[in-house]
Parts: C-alpha cells; structure tokens; sequence
C-alpha cells in the first residue's frame, strides 16, 4: 500500500525526528510504499533558522555559531533520507494517508494553527485518513472546540488515535468517532532496533546525560554537580552548551541517540527524553514542567515517582530503577493491532 505521513519530520528537534522515522520504519516493515507530505511552512517558519544562525555568531562568537551550522547541516542530511512528494504528488499516487504523531493538533501554535487543514485531514478528501499518536500537547477543549471545521475533519478520519490521555478525553468531547489510545513511534522500535544507529561512544566516561528545554535551578545544578562529583561522572548536556556541565554534544539525532543509549544517568525536562530513557531502560529524572504528554506517558508505564517535584535529584537516582522485569510489550502490542487492523480494512 502507499501511505503518506503528515507529521512534523522537518522540525530542529530530535523527538519529533525519531517518531518520523520510527513510524515510516515500521510501516515499511509490513511491506508498505512509505512517503513523507512535503509541508510548505510559512516564512517567519521558513527564514527562522538562518536568522538564529547570524545571530549565534554576534552573540555567540565562531564556536556556537558552528554548533548550530552543524545541528543543520546534519538534520538536514538525515530529512533528506526521507521519501519527501508534494501535495500534488500525494493526491495521486497516496492509497491512505497518516496524520502523525506529534502535536500536530497543537492550535496554540500559530504555525500549526496555520496549517490546521492539513494536520488535522481536511485537505485530502476522497483519500481515506487516520490519525496515528496525535497529541493536542496542552490546547484547552475550549479553544479547539470554538473550530468546527476541526470537528468535521476529525469525522472524516476512518480511524482517530492520540498519543495521552489529555488528548483522548479533548477528542473523546468533539467527535462520535471512537478514540483509541496507542504509544509513541518511537517505542513501535526497541533498543535493538536502535542500535544500529549509535555506533562507537562519542563520551568515554560515565556520565549524566542533561536533555533540557529549559533551565534548572543553581540548587538543582548543584544538587547536580554534587551527585556527579561523589560518583565519579561527567555532566553531558545535550540542548545546550551549559557552563556547568563538563560537555556538550551536538543537539542532532544521531548524537542525541548515541548519548542516550551509552548514559548512566539522565535528567530530562522532553517528552521524548523521557520515552527513550524509558524504551532504552535508563535510571532518568523528569524535571516537572507541567507538560501533560509527560506526565500521562510516565502514568502509562508506572513511572511517576521519576517526576522530580522537589530538589532531591539524589533520592530519585539512590532509587534505582529495576528493569528486570519491564517490559513495553503490552503498550507496542495494542499499538501495532491498531495500525494492522488499519491497514487490513
């Protein structure tokens, strides 16, 4: 079969990268005709990281400036391993078209409230759609429900499935199709799967892999600091080139998997820094930021107690996670049923 994705696969940030692949991968698997929707976004969108480039370089001097040209020159080298067709290419050739994953149905974002019919399926009538792990990320269901064209788009999906709880109660409200709720694309692959990616270490010593959006507190850093000096680990941050950490690695997907996969330690504030630590089976801290896909991913797999609510960063990793006997299995198995029973009607 030829199926489309409309997903977020162009976006400078490592989660949204890997879900792209991760669900392209494993359609093909099952002997699928996988393309990507080539997605014109708008100019601010578009000249955005040229500008933040030029900046770097005022503000930064030479050597960020060069970190952020390779951030990229490399996620531009790996979207262009994507099977990329333009719209009018898709309404030709596509047999069933994916809206996902992601927040692609997050409206509080002007961008993606600017290209709302696509995301949410109304552009491609006469082609038959599902959604795959969408998320509203945190849209109210006031705002979304204020669009009724939002409405009609999601009734003209064969079949609707989101990636949290939030987003299935929002859609739940808002349409009389059935809901179902499956995982991440990332988790639809295992660590094996990922290991062909990794290669040789890029840290040579133990180390707490950061994976921040956002700042912490100087008594979170410390707390930090602290833990690593009395356990003989480096700090390795992987989104910015903070001065309290002892390196940094390049924030591309290659890199950040590589850094992921070889960490001792991680201390996240992402939704998919959480997923990998998770599917990859490391000792990992959520910083709390109020995201609601965190919090019901980390419901999901009985993980709230790595929700750091406080500044105890040692207590979390004192209390070691027992994978033993973990396993993601049920939550990949009524995903991947989902997609089969999709895919066969």
């Amino acid at each position: 079969m030829k199926i489309c994705i409309v997903t977020l696969y162009k976006s400078l940030n490592c989660g949204s990268y890997w879900q792209a692949y991760a669900l392209g991968e494993f359609l093909k698997r099952h002997n699928n005709e996988v393309s990507y929707l080539k997605i014109n976004y708008t100019l601010p969108s578009t000249i955005k990281p040229y500008l933040v480039i030029f900046k770097r370089l005022f503000t930064g001097g030479f050597k960020e400036f060069k970190s952020y040209f390779n951030i990229l020159k490399s996620f531009s080298q790996k979207q262009k391993l994507f099977n990329v067709k333009t719209y009018k290419e898709v309404k030709n050739e596509a047999e069933l078209i994916v809206l996902g994953s992601d927040t692609i149905w997050n409206i509080d974002s002007a961008n993606l409230l600017a290209l709302k019919d696509i995301f949410w399926g109304g552009k491609f009538n006469g082609i038959k759609t599902i959604s795959y792990a969408a998320s509203v990320a945190n849209t109210s269901f006031d705002k979304i429900n204020t669009y009724n064209d939002l409405k009609q788009d999601l009734n003209g999906l064969e079949y609707i499935s989101v990636r949290d709880n939030y987003t299935y109660d929002i859609i739940s409200k808002i349409t009389n199709k059935s809901v179902e709720l499956v995982c991440d694309p990332t988790l639809l692959l295992d660590r094996e799967d990922y290991k062909q990616f990794v290669g040789n270490r890029i840290v040579k010593d133990k180390y707490i892999y950061i994976y921040l959006f956002d700042n912490l507190s100087q008594k979170q850093v410390d707390n930090i600091k602290e833990y690593a000096k009395h356990n003989d680990l480096k700090i390795v941050s992987g989104t910015k080139n903070f001065s309290w950490c002892d390196q940094y690695v390049l924030n591309e997907p290659d890199s950040f998997l590589n850094a992921m996969y070889y960490a001792d330690y991680v201390v996240t504030d992402t939704f998919h820094g959480a997923v990998f630590s998770v599917n990859l089976n490391k000792q990992f801290v959520t910083i709390d930021r109020g995201k609601k896909k965190v919090q019901d991913f980390l419901e999901c797999v009985d993980f709230t107690d790595r929700i750091l609510n406080n500044n105890d960063i040692f207590f979390l990793f004192d209390k070691r996670i027992d994978y033993s006997n973990f396993s993601l299995n049920h939550i990949r198995e009524n995903s991947i049923n989902y997609l089969k029973k999709t895919l066969e009607k």
